[in-house]
């Protein structure tokens, strides 16, 4: 049966094809009055063809759309929304690309979920490139279905490995110490930046010499999240020479240097002094050695630009409390029930007390009183009170929780 006019046809096409049926719209006409054609689609049936033919009709789409590969549609959606995003999460979302690459070539409206998660499985890399591939493939299919392209995200149905639980290793009091009598060599003076500032390997290589304020000894900076970013640090007294040395106002960067570079100057400083450090552990160690010292909670995160505590908790490895393991929330719920318990015996002290002094009809002397008031004054003040943080010199800093 003829198809009505404007449908369009689907043809069989010579020679030994896999798709030897093609659909396909007339678009115009040239100047002889022949049509031209626009093909829709190759397929192995004609069945195949024609259905195809029917969903074009239904729900028209730009056809040259519909031939868009993958690295075609990366190209238009990275134009658009790069500036949308953090310099860290492009410099992420490009390297899946590349993981990617034996898709690039494919038209991204054929494109299955096994196709993607098969990219992400075998990327050879950790959780947080498979990450980033899966997130990839999230943008472009949101992207795809914005242009009408495709009509499901396949994205969704992918999925990354679960994140398995590493305990970081801060440095060692012996091993700071080690680093501050060799602070010369490789890019020591930078390890020890880290360890007492808390930054990011990349914030620190970022970091600009404008954003640094010597004399009210604050830092400016951050990248990654919204709580990380332009946030305050102060300079330890300690390493403010380290900072001096390398500060130059003419210069953009305190520290001009590729992560790479760095990379390879932090392996031989490990090498050297035979530590087992990756350079996240600087922060760890950061962290760890301001809860030692009791320092709060809500400025520790500021500091650190965490949004949540949750955060900064799994960063913390060990209180110094007599070698007993504990979280902070462990020893603060300890303290409470310690607090509620000595509380709760003088309150009911007092009460039953005085409610002995009414029954006999004696009224309780006021050096009772006195007493009482001292006892529980002192207590409360005892479990309140906190000793503030010494700044150590630096013959001590490696003995001292900085």
């Amino acid at each position: 049966m003829k198809n009505p006019n404007g449908y369009g046809s689907v043809v069989k096409l010579s020679g030994n094809r896999r798709r030897p049926f093609m659909a396909r719209k007339t678009v115009g006409w040239n100047d002889k009055g022949q049509p031209i054609y626009k093909a829709i689609g190759y397929y192995v049936t004609r069945q195949e063809a024609m259905i195809a033919l029917g969903e074009y009709n239904r729900t028209p789409y730009d056809i040259d759309l519909s031939k868009i590969t993958l690295a075609e549609i990366f190209e238009r959606w990275s134009k658009r929304d790069f500036s949308k995003l953090s310099k860290s999460s492009c410099n992420g979302l490009k390297t899946a690309f590349k993981h990617a690459e034996r898709l690039h070539n494919h038209q991204y409206k054929i494109i299955k979920a096994y196709q993607m998660q098969d990219i992400i499985d075998n990327c050879g890399a950790g959780y947080a490139t498979q990450n980033n591939i899966k997130n990839l493939f999230s943008h472009l299919d949101k992207y795809a279905l914005e242009l009408d392209i495709i009509v499901k995200m396949n994205s969704m149905l992918t999925h990354t490995a679960p994140v398995t639980p590493k305990e970081k290793q801060p440095f060692e009091v012996e091993e700071v110490k080690t680093l501050w009598e060799n602070e010369d060599f490789g890019c020591v003076d930078m390890i020890l930046i880290l360890i007492y500032t808390g930054y990011r390997i990349g914030e620190l290589l970022s970091l600009k010499t404008v954003n640094i304020n010597l004399t009210d000894e604050t830092i400016r900076g951050g990248i990654k999240t919204q709580a990380g970013k332009d946030r305050i640090v102060p300079i330890h007294p300690l390493i403010k020479p380290l900072i001096e040395k390398h500060y130059n106002p003419e210069n953009k960067l305190l520290f001009k240097m590729s992560y790479s570079t760095f990379l390879s100057l932090w392996k031989q400083v490990m090498v050297k002094f035979n530590m087992h450090h990756t350079p996240h552990e600087t922060r760890h160690t950061f962290r760890t050695r301001l809860d030692n010292l009791e320092a709060n909670k809500v400025c520790i995160d500021l500091i650190m630009g965490h949004k949540s505590n949750d955060t900064g908790e799994r960063e913390i490895r060990q209180k110094d409390n007599g070698g007993e393991n504990m979280s902070w929330k462990e020893e603060l719920a300890k303290r409470i029930f310690n607090l509620l318990c000595i509380k709760s015996l003088v309150t009911l002290g007092v009460i039953f007390g005085g409610l002995y002094f009414l029954r006999v009809g004696v009224d309780i002397p006021d050096w009772l009183v006195a007493i009482i008031t001292l006892v529980v004054k002192s207590y409360f003040d005892s479990q309140t009170s906190k000793t503030p943080p010494v700044i150590p010199n630096k013959s001590n800093a490696a003995n001292d929780n900085e």
